[in-house]
């Protein structure tokens, strides 16, 4: 398969549907999620995409090299663009992809991608995003944390079993991995669970290091109590629970998108 005739199908949210490749003659050659739906070509030659019922239920004109649905929600954009430094993103079998999380981390984390840094998920049942970071980051640390244990090795690769309800536990881990430059929190999606574990691990991320809390319109109360807790950001205004005061946020990201909601600080 040419890579260069590989495309990503995406909507406006950036929720992604798969990758496909076009044929010479433009019509699809492969499509990873086939059983959804199905392509083809109208009789004005357009990409035409069809539900499993048959029914044709978008249509795509090519401007430049992109391909755009008439209703100007769907896309098809070609893969090095959205993965410029990902041969083979179904490589990776982890429903960040669909939530567009690993393209805007490819993005974000680009600067980095070279050097010897330490990398910590929370949340990595079946190591498929594991796998993912062992490739972007080809001379990281990376660790793994969940309450179930996994059978996945790699000689950059160390899991640990642990409870976010046990802050105990949380902080003796975080002692015992030490200084992270990226913490990923894709765990249990509740306030005190969270909660927990950022107040165990942000002491831990290094100058200019990351804490990225996925799915966090599950936990919209904890992020605004650290943003109104914050000085700089929120006026200084003291919530009754949460995180007091400046705690050295240098950046605050944040997406409500359905699709890829999710909260990244940066230490200062």
């Amino acid at each position: 398969m040419k890579k260069n005739n590989l495309y990503i199908f995406v909507n406006a949210k950036t929720q992604m549907y798969g990758v496909l490749s076009l044929n010479e003659d433009g019509t699809v050659g492969v499509y990873d999620n086939p059983a959804e739906s199905s392509w083809g070509k109208d009789e004005n030659g357009r990409l035409i995409l069809k539900n499993k019922e048959g029914k044709t239920t978008s249509v795509f004109n090519q401007v430049g090299d992109e391909y755009v649905c008439t209703n100007k929600w769907h896309f098809l954009k070609p893969y090095k663009k959205v993965f410029p430094y990902t041969e083979n993103i179904l490589d990776f079998k982890t429903d960040k992809f669909f939530h567009h999380h690993l393209a805007f981390y490819e993005e974000k984390f680009k600067y980095i991608k070279n050097e010897k840094i330490k990398i910590v998920e929370l949340g990595c049942l079946g190591c498929e995003s594991i796998k993912y970071w062992l490739n972007y980051f080809p001379h990281a640390q990376v660790f793994g944390l969940d309450i179930s244990p996994v059978s996945f090795v790699h000689e950059r690769f160390r899991f640990y079993s642990c409870d976010q309800r046990n802050n105990l536990e949380l902080k003796a881990l975080a002692d015992l991995i030490g200084e992270v430059d990226i913490f990923i929190d894709d765990g249990a999606h509740f306030y005190e669970e969270t909660k927990n574990t950022f107040d165990a691990f942000w002491p831990k991320i290094k100058k200019d290091g990351f804490f990225i809390i996925e799915d966090w319109d599950w936990m919209t109360d904890l992020i605004t109590e650290i943003m109104h807790n914050r000085g700089e950001l929120g006026g200084g205004v003291k919530g009754t629970r949460g995180i007091k005061g400046d705690i050295g946020i240098k950046h605050l990201e944040i997406s409500t998108n359905d699709n890829r909601a999710y909260a990244l600080f940066q230490k200062r």
